[in-house]
């Protein structure tokens, strides 16, 4: 049973209440290793059955199913159809909804309208829809939108940031467009990331997180310092600016790298020592049209 496009909150794709006969043959069709589809099953129940007691613990296991892999592959199929089977074996214990996530419905060209969409979804609808039904699995399918709003919200808080701490003067518009503001953030384009750092990207960022706070503190002390020396000055002194641009840059960059925004590690010498970027593939040509 669907429930009607209609009736969905914002936000919310589809909802689907399993086992559903027309979800029957999406866990066949998609061919990978038995051991695969096994581990696979296994985790959803083991969450599903026992997430309340789970979620007391502070590391693994948790609910979160990653499934990567270029478009066209089977993903979105696959996810539909562990959650028939998973319904299937928990059928005895009541229904399960599979709720599908739009993530495209949340960016916004507004400040802070991105974060707060999202916000939302976490804590007010899937919460609600969880609280009417004994299981509930959700399918976000594509999460680059949603990793654009996580971008967002780091430059929303780094610009704060630099206005708040004086390393830049106006104050911050409620536009984003580039050219608009004296710090600007540029994040380049998603790219392939490796999937070892992926899995211990925490602990790799541990060093970075150490010196990011140290900085932090540095930054707050010459925010304090470069204020009086303002008020006499009518400026900031330009170490103190250079220094508190330091701190913001290592900031932004060991948040991206955390927030899986760049695979690239915090570079923590100066800027004009900083290993040079690798320049962006280039576009693929179609070919050219064949003649006969």
């Amino acid at each position: 049973m669907d429930v009607p496009r209609s009736a969905l909150p914002p936000g919310v794709l589809s909802l689907h209440i399993l086992p559903a006969e027309h979800h029957d043959r999406d866990w066949d069709a998609i061919i990978v290793p038995r051991e695969v589809k096994e581990r696979l099953l296994s985790q959803a129940l083991l969450v599903l059955q026992h997430g309340r007691k789970l979620s007391m613990l502070s590391g693994l296991p948790h609910g979160l199913i990653v499934l990567a892999g270029p478009p066209g592959t089977g993903k979105t199929t696959m996810a539909r159809g562990l959650a028939q089977v998973a319904a299937l074996a928990l059928a005895r214990h009541g229904a399960t909804a599979l709720v599908e996530i739009n993530p495209h419905a949340f960016p916004s060209d507004m400040l802070g309208e991105s974060q707060r969409n999202v916000t939302r979804l976490l804590t007010e609808t899937i919460p609600e829809i969880a609280h009417r039904r004994p299981f509930v699995i959700v399918l976000i399918d594509g999460s680059q939108p949603l990793m654009a709003v996580v971008a967002i919200a780091r430059v929303v808080s780094i610009v704060a940031g630099a206005y708040v701490t004086i390393v830049a003067n106006p104050f911050p518009g409620f536009v984003g467009a580039p050219g608009t503001y004296p710090v600007e953030v540029e994040i380049d384009p998603p790219e392939r990331q490796n999937r070892w750092k992926t899995l211990f990207r925490l602990f790799l960022a541990l060093p970075a997180f150490l010196i990011s706070g140290t900085l932090s503190w540095v930054l707050f002390l010459v925010a304090i310092f470069g204020w009086f020396v303002g008020l006499f000055l009518g400026r900031m002194p330009l170490g103190l600016r250079n220094l508190g641009a330091y701190a913001i840059r290592y900031s932004a960059e060991t948040n991206a790298y955390f927030f899986l925004l760049t695979d690239v590690y915090p570079y923590s010498g100066p800027w004009e020592f900083a290993p040079p970027r690798p320049a962006p593939p280039p576009p693929e040509l179609e070919p050219a049209p064949a003649f006969t």
